[in-house]
């Protein structure tokens, strides 16, 4: 399956502001572009390996269900999510153990809690859990000078209550796919206080409305979360480029609530 670094480069900045910035560009001609972010668009709504085994046993027709024409609708900002998810797998090497966009009943549904939480590792036991890493995206063509101090306060807000609705979720969701990730998850809330895990915004934005300003907003805060980094995708041509990718699958696109 195509990765995200086959899409785009990642430049990382621990230098200037008092957190670390990653920014993003494409690194490929815009049609592979659109084909790779449409293959990664489909496998975060429905899990590949699923697909496969139902195209295996039976058939194409239930293997396709959830993805055919007509039957899913999307908002601009799951785009942002699905970059923010395999951003955090592909350039950081965590483990995004649950795509919640998986669990959307309908497309308007907001899920509880962050919007993409990650896994890190031991390096020295790859079985227990490290670290967590709670990140929240956002999209924005021509985006706010605030955008990333205010999805800093999101993310804030959730860890002054213990991020105790993303944390629900994900065990619960755990619990019914994956006991291998349940058991070091529950491990790891026991041994450590979570409101020490990493923390990461991650924007998605118009390359032409990018400003300089909207990091430096971020980095006037008198107090930042820890272990925080700012990333920035900037595409060229956003609005077009989100729907082509979603005309490439046959979605129908909803504007954000």
């Amino acid at each position: 399956m195509t990765s995200l670094s086959e899409l785009f480069d990642d430049d990382h900045d621990q230098i200037t502001y008092k957190f670390g910035l990653s920014s993003v560009a494409a690194s490929c001609e815009r049609g592979e572009l659109i084909a790779g972010l449409a293959t990664l668009m489909a496998s975060n709504k429905s899990d590949p390996q699923v697909t496969a085994d139902l195209l295996a046993a039976a058939g194409w027709a239930p293997a396709i269900a959830a993805l055919r024409k007509g039957r899913i609708s999307v908002r601009r900002g799951d785009f942002g999510e699905v970059l923010a998810a395999e951003a955090a797998e592909d350039f950081d090497g965590t483990v995004v153990p649950v795509r919640k966009l998986r669990y959307q009943i309908d497309p308007n549904q907001t899920l509880p809690g962050s919007d993409v939480v990650a896994f890190i590792f031991s390096d020295d036991d790859p079985g227990e859990l490290d670290d967590l890493e709670f990140i929240e995206s956002k999209y924005r063509t021509d985006p706010p000078f605030d955008i990333a101090v205010d999805a800093h306060e999101q993310l804030a807000a959730d860890r002054e209550e213990g991020y105790a609705t993303t944390i629900n979720f994900l065990a619960n969701r755990l619990r019914e796919k994956d006991l291998d990730l349940y058991a070091p998850f529950i491990g790891f809330l026991g041994s450590r206080d979570v409101k020490d895990s990493r923390n990461t915004v991650v924007l998605s934005i118009d390359q032409a409305n990018w400003d300089i300003e909207i990091a430096e907003n971020l980095d006037d805060l008198p107090e930042h979360l820890p272990e925080l980094w700012l990333r920035i995708f900037q595409l060229e041509d956003a609005a077009a480029l989100i729907e082509d990718v979603y005309a490439k699958l046959a979605w129908d696109v909803l504007d954000d609530a």
